[in-house]
C-alpha cells in the first residue's frame, strides 16, 4: 500500500488542538517517507495554525453546514468518512486518532466505512509492507502486546513527543460538506456542582466506584467536587451501572487523568482503573474494605464508609471554605 497517513482532529470550541495523533501521523509517515495529512473538523483559526505549525503537511480544513462544535462523535463520524473521501485520502494505508471515547467512536465509524482494522489505543507504530504494526498495553499496563494488521488501519494515540523546529508550515485547504447526518439526540443539561468540568483537565478528581451503589451516592461526590472546585468521575462498574457518563470514566478504557489530588471513594483499585491515573497524583481513598488494592496506592487512606466520611467533608468545606483554596495550595 502507498497511501498517505492521516490524523483525524475533532475540534472544540475553547480547547487548545490535541496535536498527538498528528505529532504521531507526522513520526510514522516520515520513517516510512509516506505522505502526511490532517483532518480538522469545526476547528478555530487558533487550532488551525497550531497544525499548520507542525510542519510540512496538508492540513484540510473541513466544515459542515448542519455540524455544531459540539455534537457528539455520532455526527461527526459521517463528516470525517465524507471528508476522507471527498479529499482525495479514502486511500489512506493509517488512519490516527486521539485516545479516548470520543477517538473510540469515530474509529470505528472510520473502520468501517472504509473496511479498516481497528487496533485501539498504540504507541510505537510503524508502517509494514502491508500493514501496521504497533505496541499496545493492557492488564493495566502491566503487559504490552503488540498488535498488527495488513490493509488500512485505524489506531488511537496519546502521543505526546516534542515537536522539533520547523522551517515550514502546512498548507490549509478548506472543504465543505453537506451531506446528511443523524438527528441530534436530545440533550438536557444538568447544572449540578461538578458534572460538568471535564475530568481531563481538573485539578481535583472525585472518582466513585461500585462501592457507592447508585444515583444518590454520586449527588453527595458532586456535593464534594463543587467544595473543591473538582470534577466527577467514575469507574468501568460506576459507568456500566449508569450512575456517570462515559465521557468521565477514568481508567484504561476511559480518561487518562493528571490532577493534582485523586479521590478513589469505594473504589476497589483494579490495574485496569489505576492505569488512568497520573503518577503524580496524590490518592485519597475511601473504602469499607482494608483489604481494597486502592490502598496499596493511596497516599492517604479512610476505612470509613462513604456515607460517614463525604457528607461530614462537604460539611465543613462549606462551614470554612477558607480551608482549601485551589489557589492557595503548597506546591
Amino acid at each position: 500500500m502507498n497511501g498517505p497517513v492521516v490524523a483525524l482532529c475533532p475540534c472544540r470550541p475553547g480547547e487548545s488542538l490535541d496535536v498527538g495523533p498528528l505529532r504521531a501521523a507526522k513520526t510514522v509517515a516520515g520513517e516510512a517517507g509516506a505522505p502526511v495529512a490532517a483532518i480538522l473538523v469545526e476547528a478555530a483559526d487558533r487550532q488551525i495554525e497550531q497544525a499548520r505549525s507542525e510542519g510540512d503537511l496538508v492540513v484540510w480544513d473541513v466544515r459542515h453546514a448542519d455540524l455544531s462544535p459540539l455534537d457528539d462523535a455520532e455526527r461527526r463520524g459521517p463528516v470525517f468518512v465524507e471528508a476522507l473521501k471527498q479529499s482525495g485520502l479514502g486511500d489512506f494505508r493509517l488512519a490516527v486518532l486521539p485516545a479516548g471515547h470520543v477517538g473510540a467512536a469515530l474509529a470505528a465509524a472510520i473502520g468501517k466505512s472504509f473496511d479498516a482494522a481497528v487496533l485501539g489505543a498504540c504507541a510505537e507504530i510503524v508502517l509494514t509492507a502491508g500493514g501496521v504494526e504497533a505496541r499496545r498495553s493492557t492488564c493495566g499496563g502491566r503487559v504490552e502486546i503488540v498488535v498488527a494488521a495488513d490493509g488500512r488501519c485505524v489506531v488511537a494515540t496519546r502521543d505526546a513527543s516534542q515537536r522539533g523546529p520547523s522551517r515550514r508550515v502546512g498548507e490549509v485547504r478548506p472543504l465543505r460538506l453537506a451531506t446528511p447526518l443523524p438527528d441530534r439526540r436530545p440533550v438536557e443539561r444538568v447544572g449540578a456542582a461538578g458534572r460538568d468540568r471535564s475530568v481531563a483537565t481538573a485539578r481535583v478528581v472525585i472518582a466513585g466506584g461500585r462501592g457507592i451503589g447508585g444515583d444518590e451516592g454520586f449527588d453527595r461526590l458532586r456535593d464534594l467536587a463543587g467544595c473543591l472546585d473538582g470534577a466527577v468521575g467514575g469507574s468501568l462498574p460506576a459507568v456500566d451501572a449508569g450512575w456517570v457518563p462515559v465521557s468521565a470514566q477514568v481508567g484504561q478504557s476511559g480518561q487518562f487523568v493528571a490532577p493534582e489530588v485523586y479521590v478513589a471513594v469505594g473504589v476497589s483499585g483494579t490495574p485496569q482503573h489505576l492505569a488512568g491515573v497520573g503518577a503524580a497524583a496524590r490518592i485519597v481513598a475511601i473504602n469499607t474494605d482494608v483489604d481494597a488494592d486502592i490502598f496499596r496506592f493511596a497516599d492517604v487512606g479512610i476505612v470509613a464508609a462513604w456515607r460517614d466520611v463525604v457528607p461530614a467533608l462537604v460539611r465543613r468545606l462549606r462551614s470554612s471554605p477558607e480551608a482549601f483554596s485551589p489557589d492557595e495550595r503548597d506546591p
